[in-house]
């Protein structure tokens, strides 16, 4: 099924390449992770994060994992690097506005990326009508939010430059709403599939995350039912690893904990108001660690598949538990702890960058494996 329909590996790649560089970037912003909330330096600091990285990890994901939930391929895959770079240098540009405070430019930077994540959503929408369960509805309807999201993105700039005249603050909360909804949804819908599968559960029940989908489309107009929203997904998670088959604790299953109990710090810091606070504590408690889980799991398989399966039967091959460097992971993780508790006193960045060392250590070791021939196995044998 794989074969026959996820397209080629480098249009993976190319995605996670540039989320990985926007990781790197984020250090250079770090700083302005404790200016105020509305500050256009915090923005840039949440846009590196959120559309740099969070964004070209799921775009990246989206075309391998969409192909194999919908067991269909996409319409097409044509452009899809010149539209990439297309939408890496746009963002790179707005960030640049926001610390520079230049609208002219924040206005065609920020056209320049909606038309080039239109591209990926129009290819999406067009290849991919179903909601025959949890995953595909909830895949379809955080697409369709991510547009929307994007919409108002491009209002806001309008409104900045003063060439529209609409309510500022209530844009604002509709681009927020419409983008978090986007990865709570993706999320979902990939949650649904993937957190099964890594923990071998059986006939388990997905109401929690079918409440959780239904709940936030009201979210926008209170607070407790984001929160709620948030917490059956979060449920749901804990429900799978209590019954999954595979007890051991690893690398994975410890990370998804993790981001579990930091949604529970962030909803926490969202319902007292502390708004800054819980963006911090949703980038670095929340959907990091479960972004990083999942690398651990889809990365070293993608490649894999693409360029060590090949080689079954010819030399010994390595399983993909081997293909990740254990000692690199846990201490990616205890640092990523320690980051998420310094945010309540003083964040700091040498935490930061050791949590990317740690992480860059695997990732680069995974990318290796590309040109596999067997070297590591036989040296091991000797």
């Amino acid at each position: 099924m794989l074969n026959a329909f996820a397209p080629p590996f480098k249009v993976v790649a190319i995605y996670f390449i540039f989320a990985f560089c926007y990781l790197l970037a984020f250090m250079f912003l770090f700083s302005y992770s404790n200016y105020d909330f509305e500050s256009y330096q915090f923005k840039a600091f949440l846009h590196c994060f959120f559309a740099g990285f969070a964004l070209n990890i799921i775009i990246g994901s989206l075309y391998q994992l969409s192909s194999v939930i919908y067991e269909k391929a996409f319409f097409s895959i044509k452009g899809v690097f010149f539209v990439s770079f297309i939408c890496n240098i746009s963002l790179a540009f707005i960030m640049y506005s926001f610390l520079n405070y230049d609208l002219e430019l924040l206005k065609y930077s920020v056209f320049a990326m909606i038309l080039s994540v239109f591209y990926f959503i129009v290819l999406f929408l067009i290849s991919f009508f179903d909601f025959n369960n949890i995953a595909k509805s909830a895949l379809f309807c955080g697409v369709v939010f991510l547009a929307l999201g994007l919409v108002c993105a491009g209002l806001i700039a309008l409104i900045l430059n003063g060439l529209i005249y609409l309510d500022y603050e209530l844009i604002l909360h509709l681009h927020i709403y419409f983008m978090l909804g986007f990865i709570l949804f993706i999320c979902i819908g990939a949650a649904s599939v993937l957190l099964p599968m890594f923990a071998l559960t059986h006939k388990h029940k997905n109401y929690l995350l079918w409440l959780s989908l239904a709940a936030y489309f009201l979210a926008f107009f209170h607070k407790s039912i984001a929160i709620f929203s948030l917490a059956c997904f979060v449920f749901w998670c804990l429900y799978i690893l209590k019954i999954r088959t595979r007890k051991a604790k690893d690398y994975w299953n410890l990370n998804i904990v993790f981001a579990c109990i930091g949604s529970f710090l962030a909803m926490r810091e969202f319902y007292v108001l502390d708004y800054a606070l819980a963006i911090k504590l949703l980038i670095f408690a929340t959907i990091l660690p479960f972004i990083i889980a999942h690398i651990y799991k889809i990365l070293p398989f993608l490649i894999w598949f693409h360029f060590i399966s090949k080689l079954i039967g010819k030399i010994k091959v390595p399983l993909l538990d081997d293909m990740v460097i254990k000692k690199a992971a846990f201490f990616t993780m205890l640092i990523n702890i320690c980051l998420v508790i310094s945010l309540y006193f003083s964040s700091s960045i040498y935490l930061y960058i050791a949590l990317n060392i740690g992480l860059l250590i695997n990732v680069i070791n995974f990318f290796t494996y590309i040109n596999y021939k067997g070297a590591k196995n036989e040296k091991a044998s000797n």
